[in-house]
């Protein structure tokens, strides 16, 4: 664990040497609800999906002391096995025997609101994309009268509008080095999409995709109030 925390201060330091104020965030998040709006009246929905992301806020600006504006930076990944709902007309019908993977990139503007040394809120409008692979079965009886099964599998690709909007506390707070704690919500909704596999030349009319994240946040160099404070 020291190892762990030596190779991000490690790592921290470099880029803020470049920033001078980074934030890294390291999270756990759940998706509670995630949907795809298909050609049809057809939406699919996941189950539930838990991941692991990576945030990055790089600050190059101050104007005031409650205030640190930069570039946001996120990545992540996060799979379910079950749960996949197929909804047509919105009469869903869950496939437990599913499994979901979702990797995305998110990028945008960064505000961060400090309130005190102690507490900050953070907004980032902005950008991403997102590629999701799906794959199910769905029962169905066969021409002897026995229950048989039929596997659908695909893929989206998503080039996505994306909104975060989280909180962070401060437990450490010293001359160039901060470490805290954060939770957030993060609203993720398509722009342009590609298909593939089962779903090729599906048309996608729409989908929205809900994560709350929480973690441990850390940052590399000195926050608006102490930049004022000097």
């Amino acid at each position: 664990m020291k190892k762990l925390f030596s190779l991000l201060a490690v790592a921290g330091f470099a880029v803020a040497s470049v920033f001078a104020n980074v934030e890294m965030d390291l999270n756990m998040y759940g998706t509670p609800f995630s949907e795809y709006e298909l050609e049809n009246d057809i939406k699919l929905r996941q189950g539930n999906p838990v991941g692991f992301e990576s945030q990055f806020g790089f600050y190059f600006g101050s104007p005031t002391k409650w205030l640190d504006i930069g570039m946001s930076l996120s990545d992540g990944i996060d799979m379910t096995f079950s749960g996949v709902e197929v909804g047509i007309n919105d009469n869903f019908s869950k496939h437990d025997d599913s499994v979901v993977l979702d990797l995305f990139v998110t990028f945008g503007p960064a505000v961060r609101f400090n309130l005190g040394k102690m507490h900050s809120l953070y907004v980032s409008p902005g950008f991403g994309y997102t590629f999701s692979a799906v794959g199910y079965s769905d029962k169905y009886m066969n021409e002897y009268g026995n229950e048989d099964k039929e596997s659908c599998s695909g893929s989206f690709a998503s080039f996505d509008f994306n909104f975060d909007l989280g909180y962070r506390v401060w437990i450490v707070n010293k001359t160039g080095f901060h470490f805290g704690f954060d939770v957030g919500y993060d609203l993720t909704m398509p722009i342009v999409t590609t298909t593939l596999g089962d779903f090729d030349k599906t048309d996608v009319n729409g989908g929205q995709r809900h994560k709350i994240y929480f973690g441990v946040a850390f940052n590399f160099g000195d926050k608006s109030p102490d930049k004022f404070a000097e």
